[in-house]
């Protein structure tokens, strides 16, 4: 099997512009400020800001011949595909469930409202779909 890899493209590019558009308005505001200790707390937003908007675009779902690796906002999870029990897609995420009982979540990729409200599957339910049949079938 090749290397897959799932995002949810519409997060990844408000995160790719939020990257972009947070520091500017940060230094916008920065250089309206009276003090230099209020330009410095804005300029000490922006830079976290940039760096948590960047790793939010890097959110995503590879999967290869021997894991499942979940990218997540603060965490990298590389879950062996026989660890893999189920995958659900729900409005929080992405689900996988594994052997020991722990569950490890994708947030970036999660149902939408008009695939709940309407019973359609969505990108999120097919991503689960995929992934739970691969699961199946490499435990067979």
């Amino acid at each position: 099997m090749h290397e897959r890899t799932y995002r949810n493209s519409l997060f990844t590019a408000m995160a790719v512009v939020m990257f972009v558009g947070w520091p500017v308005v940060l230094v916008a505001i920065a250089s309206g400020a009276r003090t230099p200790g209020g330009r410095a707390v804005a300029v000490a937003v922006a830079v976290v800001g940039a760096a948590v908007y960047a790793r939010a675009a890097m959110m995503r779902i590879v999967t290869d011949d021997e894991y499942v690796t979940v990218y997540r906002m603060f965490s990298t999870v590389r879950i062996p595909w026989a660890d893999v029990v189920g995958v659900t897609a729900t409005y929080v995420g992405v689900t996988f469930l594994r052997t020991d009982g722990r569950p490890v979540v994708q947030h970036a990729i999660s149902r939408s409202r008009r695939s709940v409200s309407t019973s359609q599957p969505g990108f999120a339910d097919r991503v689960a779909d995929d992934i739970e049949a691969e699961a199946r079938a490499r435990s067979a």
